[in-house]
């Protein structure tokens, strides 16, 4: 489905995440107007709890550990478990 950048006008992206039509924003810029709309995005996903992402690959690692979470496969291990000995 489809929604309006914030400079198309309204309903746009900002709307839709402060009526909870959105819940996970992923954000690439690419020019200046790009630049100047995101602050708006940013601060409706930050006022609004929002998970935002600016690139694909920490959206994509995100996603990742969202599926791994729902099959009940997430551990917890300390950083020095994952470490090499010295």
């Amino acid at each position: 489905e489809g929604i309006n950048k914030v400079l198309e006008g309204r309903p746009h992206c900002v709307d839709a995440m402060d009526s909870g039509e959105i819940h996970f924003v992923v954000y690439t810029t690419e020019g200046a107007q790009a630049i100047v709309d995101s602050q708006s995005l940013r601060r409706a996903a930050l006022m609004n709890g929002i998970a935002y992402f600016t690139t694909i690959r920490g959206a994509r690692a995100a996603l990742e550990a969202i599926a791994v979470q729902k099959r009940g496969e997430l551990r917890v291990a300390s950083l020095q478990h994952y470490a090499p000995p010295a």
